[in-house]
């Protein structure tokens, strides 16, 4: 197979159907190669999931999820939260209960989440520098976390409260970094809404927020495998049936003959109305056709 930087027409000329799980500039290559021979691809492509907290939400579950999600895996998930829409009044108590929820996973006298078997690392050195040159370049400031150890690639879970147009929002971190921006007060869920919907889809949209007419509100939002988060759908039967291909069959026995010797030149005025009229009302019950009409 093809390197995927030089990838030809050869990569996908003998496939039924492509599956894959990354990210987008690879994507859209795959796409184009498949596009020449009409493959079917189903694409998996993550982006930057946002999570919406409600200022009136449960602030002390919502961070202990936040913080769960973000540590899973250290961030190497395409369903991965990436980014926190929040209110000034919500902010200071969510922080406290990031650090809260932290702490009481990785708790400093077990050597905190560095030294923990409970928390990844990061999959290779190419993407440790990688994640380690976002935090270089981000002008936010950071509130928690932030230490590195490169003998184990591991980056401890860092929060980083940034502002509109920052490094940390141009593409998926894909690691330990959780990106906070917050959002002027009047308004909130209206102007997080906007946000979201400005920019490219993501896969998943978490939301923290007791409140119906809210959680009616946010699900309009475009996300979940449309637009740049790929499209089609994988996990347990929709994967079966992705890689499935249904087709229908029909058998018109021998015995089926004398029933649609009309449907055979030459027609007459009386074969022509049985075969455009119905069928059943006209002649008494008889079907055009055996298992599925006319061919």
């Amino acid at each position: 197979m093809a390197r995927i930087n030089g990838l030809t027409d050869a990569f996908v000329l003998f496939i039924s159907l492509v599956f894959y799980t990354g990210n987008r500039t690879i994507a859209q290559i795959i796409a184009a190669a498949a596009a020449k021979h009409l493959t079917p691809l189903t694409l998996e492509l993550g982006g930057k999931s946002p999570i919406i907290v409600d200022p009136k939400c449960d602030l002390e579950l919502a961070p202990k999820r936040t913080m769960w999600g973000k540590v899973t895996k250290c961030g190497q998930i395409c369903i991965s939260p990436d980014y926190v829409l929040i209110s000034p009044s919500a902010l200071p108590r969510y922080i406290d209960r990031l650090k809260k929820a932290y702490e009481e996973m990785y708790p400093a006298d077990q050597g905190t989440a560095l030294g923990s078997d409970s928390y990844a690392h990061i999959i290779n050195l190419q993407h440790f520098n990688r994640i380690k040159r976002l935090l270089e370049k981000t002008k936010g400031k950071v509130l928690m976390g932030g230490r590195m150890d490169e003998e184990r690639l591991k980056i401890e879970p860092t929060v980083i409260l940034v502002k509109e147009g920052d490094v940390l929002l141009e593409s998926k971190t894909f690691g330990p970094i959780l990106t906070i921006v917050e959002l002027e007060e009047e308004g909130f869920i209206r102007k997080a809404c906007d946000w979201v919907s400005e920019r490219d889809h993501p896969l998943v949209l978490y939301l923290f927020s007791t409140d119906e007419q809210i959680q009616d509100e946010v699900k309009v939002l475009p996300f979940g495998g449309v637009g740049e988060s790929g499209y089609g759908r994988q996990i347990l039967e929709n994967t079966f049936e992705c890689f499935s291909y249904e087709r229908s069959t029909v058998d018109i026995p021998a015995a089926a003959e004398e029933k649609i010797i009309l449907r055979y030149p030459p027609y007459t005025d009386h074969s022509f109305k049985v075969e455009c009229e119905d069928s059943r009302e006209y002649a008494g019950g008889w079907v055009t056709g055996v298992g599925g009409g006319k061919p």
